[in-house]
């Protein structure tokens, strides 16, 4: 699956990641989205903590648009 099949098919199913307050069904009470979480090995000692600044900077650039 690339960036675009995963875009599209996320915005198919929108609706299903969004919960609505019964009583009032414009407001929305929740929207539930994708966590992503890095392991980085080390990462106490100063290069370790390089690699989280560059995993950071990797992933906002590819993904950034889609936060």
């Amino acid at each position: 699956m690339n960036e675009n099949t995963f875009v599209e098919a996320f915005e198919a199913w929108r609706e299903d990641f969004v919960y609505y307050d019964e009583l009032d069904e414009e407001c929305v009470v929740i929207n539930v989205g994708l966590v992503a979480a890095f392991h980085i090995a080390r990462a106490y000692t100063p290069e370790g903590r390089r690699r989280i600044v560059q995993a950071v900077e990797v992933f906002c650039r590819e993904y950034g648009g889609h936060l």
